[in-house]
């Protein structure tokens, strides 16, 4: 799937956010220190990030998305966002209720993530046209599992919309 589409799109979305003055939660993969650290995950995908072909670049934040100094990241050591990660203690300090999600992989830290946020009473917003995955196939996986279970399906458009009617 070509990234420039959802980048674009992600890009869109997060200086809509800024503009209306909603905090941006950026989260992204932790590299394991040692190989123990994968788990079970070594044996269902393999190294992952630790795998030496992965650059620092290949993990990092899309240059063109990099978090302002206001902003917040949340490295995951799981797939979850939430995972034993300071996000939890960070939205209730936040008074965060809401939240509007994109980003990658669509059927694995986006979907898990956003059943986690369900699961603790969070309202999930997830932008289709702003998540992206390996195949066509994963990404409706997600939306229609997220759709069904736990979240909200919106287009960017509605989202843009709803953000520049926030009140700032």
């Amino acid at each position: 799937m070509d990234s420039h589409p959802i980048l674009n799109a992600v890009e869109q979305l997060v200086n809509a956010a800024r503009l209306a003055k909603v905090p941006i939660v950026y989260s992204r993969g932790e590299r394991p220190k040692h190989q123990a650290e994968r788990a079970l995950g070594l044996d269902m995908w393999g190294p992952g990030l630790a795998h030496p072909s992965i650059t620092d670049d290949d993990v990092a934040i899309a240059a063109s998305l990099a978090p302002h100094a206001d902003d917040f990241v949340i490295e995951k050591v799981r797939v979850s966002a939430f995972y034993e990660t300071p996000l939890p203690a960070l939205l209730q300090k936040l008074g965060r209720k809401q939240l509007w999600v994109c980003g990658v992989f669509a059927h694995h830290g986006v979907m898990v993530s956003s059943v986690e946020a369900f699961m603790r009473n969070y309202k999930v917003q997830l932008i289709a046209d702003a998540v992206a995955d390996y195949s066509e196939d994963d990404h409706w996986m997600a939306l229609r599992y997220i759709a069904q279970t736990c979240g909200q399906i919106q287009t960017l458009q509605l989202a843009l919309n709803a953000l520049r009617s926030e009140p700032h």
